[in-house]
């Protein structure tokens, strides 16, 4: 994977990347790529955990990058659905398709809400 400015790498081979941005006050997008796994997906709760302690009145996941979803890494999704829906945070995901299809195959589509992602010539101010 290609290191991109602004983005931070998550173990040694660099298996999944993230950057935080805040389009505007109150929102936090939080877009990965690469492996959510059982070496990713810890380190990568930790960082939500983070984000959502600054208590964002919307957090939306850009998952568009992600290419791999292991168990591991659903469940770091239904832990941190949880801590929003207690903080009243709402929490929006960006899937790739593998993501969709993944959180389809399990039953989990309903519960998240899903946004398409937007294109390139989109606002990123629209997420909010």
């Amino acid at each position: 994977m290609d290191k991109l400015p602004g983005w931070t790498d998550i173990g040694h081979d660099a298996l999944l990347s993230f950057r935080t941005s805040r389009p505007e006050p109150g929102v936090a997008v939080v877009a990965i790529r690469g492996e959510m796994d059982l070496a990713t997906a810890p380190p990568m709760a930790d960082e939500l955990d983070t984000v959502h302690r600054e208590a964002p009145r919307r957090l939306v996941l850009d998952m568009s990058g992600v290419a791999f979803l292991s168990s591991t890494g659903i469940g770091a999704l239904l832990n941190l659905h949880r801590e929003c829906q207690c903080g009243d945070t709402d929490l929006a995901l960006i899937p790739s398709s593998l993501v969709r299809r993944v959180l389809t195959v399990v039953g989990l589509a309903e519960v998240f809400t899903i946004i398409e992602p937007p294109s390139q010539e989109a606002d990123p101010r629209r997420l909010a």
